[in-house]
């Protein structure tokens, strides 16, 4: 049992938002992963799916794996750097804007 992985830096989707689609899919087949997300109108179904996929061809590529024996065993996500901005308000106040972005790890594992 090889594991294979793919990583996601920076993704700039809250990591809240981005684990409402990640529980979808622990512990799927990784083709079926792929169908879901296919299927899911969350604006991070999309950068999620490419991951996965990224996933499932490095275990054919590099492990020898088949397509249709791929697991996902983990979905890591947690919070990257967050861009601070302002929004000007009345009698020259500021309001804080927190833009925050997101760190994705896919972990497959095959049956060899």
């Amino acid at each position: 049992m090889k594991e294979t992985k793919a990583t996601l830096s920076n993704l700039t989707i809250g990591p809240h938002k981005v684990k409402l689609v990640a529980d979808l899919i622990r512990g799927m087949k990784a083709q079926e992963a792929v169908n879901v997300l296919n299927n899911t109108q969350k604006g991070a179904s999309k950068p999620l799916r490419k991951l996965v996929e990224s996933a499932m061809a490095n275990a054919v590529n590099v492990n020898n794996e088949k397509v249709e024996d791929l697991l996902i065993t983990r979905v890591d996500l947690g919070p990257s750097t967050t861009m601070k901005r302002i929004w000007p308000r009345s009698r020259g106040q500021a309001d804080r804007i927190s833009k925050r972005t997101s760190n994705l790890t896919v972990i497959l594992v095959g049956k060899n």
